[in-house]
């Protein structure tokens, strides 16, 4: 997987590379790639307001 910080800061480049990432990251991690999953990695690298800009998800919505 790739670093967690250096998976923020591609994040934060663009839309294309965000999904790029977040496709790459559920194919690896299969159903281990959930939203909580990535809302703890992203309070641990201080991003906060990222998660708050995911909101809830919508019922039957996927990440990527």
């Amino acid at each position: 997987m790739v670093d967690s910080a250096m998976a923020v800061e591609t994040m934060a480049q663009g839309q294309v590379q965000a999904y790029t990432l977040l496709r790459d990251w559920a194919i690896q991690e299969g159903s281990g790639a959930t939203l909580k999953v990535l809302e703890n990695a992203l309070v641990a690298k201080g991003h906060e307001d990222m998660v708050q800009v995911l909101g809830p998800p919508a019922e039957g919505c996927s990440v990527v």
